[in-house]
């Protein structure tokens, strides 16, 4: 449930079709079916496997404890690529005692490593600037503007 202060709601009730909802559909709740989790992975497919590794090279961060085994029916991508030993991309949830809901992270478990997890948010956003760098569509940057 989203409260607003009083001019907060009195701007949302001069919004044409009503007050703003409680919930805020995302950029992926479209009629594709994916989720943030599911949008994420397939990005990560899309990508070079050293690619990924290296995002958690970058900003991945050893595990306190073991990650519970591998389910049956877990979403994980397999990594396999020349230099890169044999690896998957997995998510866990973790809710701890302060904790409403969990948080989702992405955990790489390669052959030989460490287990190195990034947190959700912070995986799926560096995923989507590196596919749109790929894709040529990444934004300008200040310094390339001023130069025009």
């Amino acid at each position: 449930m989203i409260y607003l202060s009083l001019p907060d709601r009195r701007r949302a009730c001069a919004i044409p079709g009503g007050p703003l909802p409680a919930y805020s559909p995302s950029v992926i709740d479209d009629d594709d079916g994916l989720d943030a989790i599911d949008e994420a992975l397939a990005r990560a497919r899309a990508l070079p496997p050293t690619v990924v590794a290296s995002l958690f090279a970058r900003y991945g961060r050893p595990l306190a404890a073991p990650p519970p085994l591998l389910g049956a029916d877990e979403r994980r991508l397999p990594l396999a690529a020349d230099g890169l030993a044999a690896a998957i991309v997995r998510v866990v949830s973790v809710r701890t005692a302060v904790d409403v809901i969990a948080n989702d992270w992405f955990v790489l478990e390669a052959d030989g490593a460490e287990p190195l997890a990034v947190a959700g948010p912070l995986f799926a956003a560096a995923l989507a600037a590196l596919t749109r760098a790929a894709r040529g569509d990444a934004k300008p940057s200040a310094d390339a503007k001023s130069k025009k």
